[in-house]
C-alpha cells in the first residue's frame, strides 16, 4: 500500500484589487499582471491588510498569498509611490536577481559516482522538486518501467497556452496523465509545442539524473541517489532584458531571474506536495548575490515559513562566489573616522550596483568618488523606504535605505553609467562608531570583466537564500582532491547560524545529459543535488518506513550533521565544511540506529526526538558549541 503523510498548511488564495463597481477580476485579467512588461512586480513581506490598502491606490494591483506574503504589481516607475503610502509592506526586494547556480561539463580520465555503500533507501514515494530550466521528460532515465512518467508535475512559466496551475494564472501546468500521453506518442506535437520545457539549457536534466534518474542496465556505470523518487518541475520564466540592464547586468545573459518567479515557484511545488500528499524536497537551484546574510529576505522568509511542517523541505548550495571578489567588509571603531570600500570597475560604461547592510552603534555617512576624482561627499541619510535619486558633481545614482529587524539597515546603490577606473566608497562618522559593515557586488557571472572589489572577504560569501533559517545548504569540494574548491561559498551567517550545514562532492560527478548521453559535471550544482538526494533518501526513511513521522528540519539537520566525515585536524563547524563531508555509508548507520532506537522508545513510550538532539552535541566539539551559542 502506498503511504502519504497529510500536512495541515493553510490554503492560498489570490485575489485582485476591485476597481470601483468591480465585483470580480478574471484569473485573464490576473494573468496579463503576470506575463505583461508594462508592470513592476514585487514579492512581499506584510503586516495588517494590505488587500485593503492596495485598494485604495490605483496603480497597483495584489495577489494575496498563503501568511503575510504576496505579490504588488505596479505601474513603472511608481515604486515610491508605493512605499510611501502601502506602509503595511515591512519587507520587499526590489533590486534582486536569481542566477543558476554553477554546472559545467568537463572531460576528465576522472570519473565518480556517488559512493552509496549498502544503503538500501532509494526515494521511493518520495517527491524531488526542482525549480530549474526544465527536464528532458522523454528521456528513459525519467521513465517507470510500466512507461509511465516519474515526474508528477511539471509547470513551464515560460509558455502561457494554458491550462495554468490552479491559483497561479500563468504558465502552463501539465500534470503525470498529461507526460504519460507525451511519452506514449513520443511526440511533441500533442501539445503543438516542438520544444516544450525540454531543458534546451541542459541545466535540470543532469540535476534530475544526479538525484534519481533511473538506472537502464544493472551493471552500468550511472548511478543516482535515490532513483525511485518521482519529481515535480517548474521551468522558470527569465527576466526581462530591461530589468537586467537597469541594475549593470552584462548583455547576452538568459539565465537570470526575478524573485516573483522564485516565489511562485516554490508556491506551486508546495501545493503540489499538498495535493499529493507526500513528503517532498525542494531543491532551488537559484542565488543571489544580495541581502545581508542573516536570513531576512523576503524569498527567505517565505522558505522558513513553508517548512516548518513535518514533510516539506528545501536545499541549496552556497554559491561560488567564495573568492571574495564580490563582497567586502569593514570593522569600524573609535580608532578612526574614515574607512574605504575600492571596485574596480570594468571596460564598459554600464549601471554598478553596491548591496550594503550595516550593524552599527552610533551613525554614519556615506561618500562616493569616481575614477575621475567627481565626489559626493555626503550622501542624504535621512530617507526610508524611498527610492531616491540622486546626482551631484556628475555622479548619477539611485538608493534606496530600508530599516531591518534587529537594528540591520540595507543601502541598495545603483550608479548609472559607471565610468572605467576605480570608484571609493567612504563610510565616514563623527561620533563614536562600532559595529561591522559588509558590502557585496552582483554575482561575478553578471559584471562586466574586470568589476571586482579590491579589499575582498572570503568568508560570509554564500548566497541567499542559503541562510535561511529552515534551509539545507551545502557547500562542494574537489572529488579526488577532497579539498574545498575555491570558489564555492564560505559561511558563516551573519546572525550565528551555522551555514553551510555540509559539505559535498562537486567535481567530476557522472550524470545524465540530453539525448540521454552520459556526462561528467562540475560545480555547486552538483553539491546540492546531492544533499536533495539525501534528504530523499531520509524522507522516505521518517515517513514511508514510519521511522520518525514528526521529523521536522532541526531534526534533519542533526541527522546529517551526524552523518558526516571529519578530518581530525580541523575544528567543526566551519565556513567552509559546515559540520563535515556527508558520507552516505555513515547516514545509513545513523538510520539504523535512530531506527533501532525507536524500537527500544516503544517500549518506554518516548520518541526519536531526544534521540536526533543527542546526534548534534555529538558531532559538534565542546569548544566550538559554546563559542557560537
Amino acid at each position: 500500500m502506498e503511504k502519504v503523510i497529510d500536512n495541515s498548511f493553510s490554503k492560498k488564495v489570490y485575489r485582485e484589487i476591485k476597481k470601483e463597481n468591480e465585483i470580480n477580476t478574471s484569473e485573464e485579467q490576473l494573468k496579463l499582471y503576470f506575463t505583461s512588461d508594462d508592470y513592476d512586480a514585487f514579492v512581499v513581506e506584510y503586516r495588517g491588510d494590505l488587500e485593503a490598502k492596495i485598494t485604495t491606490l490605483p496603480y497597483a494591483k495584489v495577489y494575496i498569498g498563503e501568511g503575510n506574503f504576496a505579490i504588488v504589481f505596479i505601474e513603472k516607475g511608481s515604486l515610491n509611490l508605493l512605499l510611501e503610502s502601502a506602509t503595511e509592506i515591512i519587507n520587499i526586494e526590489p533590486f534582486y536577481v536569481y542566477t543558476l547556480s554553477e554546472l559545467f561539463q568537463v572531460k576528465s580520465e576522472f570519473t565518480y559516482t556517488i559512493p552509496k555503500g549498502r544503503i538500501s533507501l532509494d526515494g521511493e514515494g518520495v517527491i524531488v522538486g526542482i525549480i530549474c530550466t526544465g527536464i528532458d521528460y522523454l528521456s528513459p532515465r525519467f521513465v517507470e518501467d510500466n512507461g509511465e512518467s516519474k515526474i508528477v508535475a511539471l509547470w513551464d512559466q515560460t509558455d502561457n497556452i494554458g491550462p495554468s496551475p490552479k491559483g497561479i494564472p500563468y504558465g502552463t501546468n501539465y500534470s503525470k496523465e498529461n507526460l504519460d500521453v507525451l511519452i506514449k506518442t513520443n511526440s511533441y506535437e500533442a501539445y503543438n509545442k516542438a520544444n516544450f520545457s525540454k531543458d534546451s539549457k541542459e541545466f535540470g536534466t543532469p540535476i534530475a539524473g544526479l538525484i534519481g534518474g533511473k538506472k537502464l542496465e544493472k551493471n552500468e556505470i550511472f548511478e543516482s541517489i535515490a532513483p525511485k523518487c518521482q519529481f515535480a518541475v517548474v521551468n522558470l520564466k527569465p527576466a526581462v532584458r530591461e530589468f537586467n540592464k537597469d541594475i549593470g547586468i552584462r548583455e547576452g545573459l538568459e539565465n537570470v531571474y526575478r524573485p516573483v518567479e522564485v516565489y511562485t515557484a516554490l508556491k506551486y511545488l508546495q501545493d503540489v506536495q499538498q495535493d499529493l500528499k507526500k513528503p517532498m524536497v525542494v531543491y532551488l537551484t537559484l542565488e543571489n548575490n544580495s541581502g545581508g546574510r542573516r536570513g531576512e529576505t523576503v524569498i527567505e522568509r517565505y522558505i522558513d515559513y513553508i517548512s516548518a511542517n513535518p514533510g516539506f523541505c528545501v536545499v541549496a548550495s552556497t554559491g561560488n562566489q567564495g573568492h571574495g571578489e564580490t563582497h567586502s567588509k569593514r570593522i569600524l571603531s573609535n580608532t578612526g573616522p574614515k574607512q574605504n570600500i575600492f571596485i574596480n570597475m570594468g571596460e564598459l560604461r554600464e549601471s554598478l550596483y553596491v548591496s550594503i547592510y550595516t550593524r552599527l552603534e552610533g551613525k554614519i555617512h556615506i561618500g562616493i568618488t569616481a575614477p575621475t576624482g567627481e565626489s559626493i561627499a555626503k550622501l542624504p541619510m535621512e530617507k526610508i523606504n524611498k527610492v531616491i535619486i540622486y546626482e551631484e558633481q556628475g555622479i548619477s545614482l539611485d538608493y534606496l535605505i530600508q530599516e531591518k529587524p534587529n537594528d540591520i539597515k540595507s543601502i541598495e546603490i545603483i550608479i548609472r553609467n559607471a565610468k572605467k577606473g576605480i570608484w571609493n566608497i567612504n563610510f565616514l562618522w563623527e561620533d563614536n562608531v562600532t559595529g561591522i559593515v559588509d558590502t557585496w557586488l552582483l554575482p561575478k557571472e553578471l559584471l562586466q570583466t574586470g568589476t571586482r572589489f579590491f579589499n575582498v572577504e572570503p568568508y560570509t560569501t554564500l548566497q541567499t537564500p542559503g541562510t535561511a533559517k529552515n534551509i539545507i545548504t551545502a557547500s562542494y569540494y574537489g572529488t579526488k582532491s577532497k579539498a574545498i574548491v575555491i570558489n564555492s561559498g564560505k559561511g558563516f551567517p551573519r546572525d550565528g547560524e551555522i551555514q553551510p550545514i555540509v559539505a559535498c562532492e562537486g567535481t567530476n560527478i557522472l550524470t545524465v545529459g540530453k539525448n540521454n548521453q552520459l556526462i561528467v559535471c562540475n560545480g555547486p550544482a552538483i553539491a546540492g543535488a546531492i544533499v536533495a538526494g539525501a534528504v530523499a533518501l531520509v524522507f522516505q526513511w521518517a515517513f514511508l518506513q514510519e521511522n520518525y513521522t514528526e521529523l521536522n528540519i532541526a531534526a534533519l539537520k542533526n541527522i546529517l550533521i551526524a552523518s558526516t566525515t571529519k578530518d581530525k585536524n580541523i575544528i567543526y563547524p566551519n565556513e567552509e565544511w559546515g559540520y563535515g563531508m556527508l558520507n552516505f555509508k555513515i547516514l545509513k548507520q545513523t538510520l539504523d540506529d535512530l531506527s533501532n532506537t525507536s524500537k527500544v522508545n516503544q517500549d518506554d513510550n518516548t520518541s526519536v526526538e531526544g534521540s536526533t538532539r543527542q546526534l548534534l552535541y555529538i558531532s559538534m566539539p565542546e569548544e566550538v558549541y559554546y563559542r557560537i551559542k
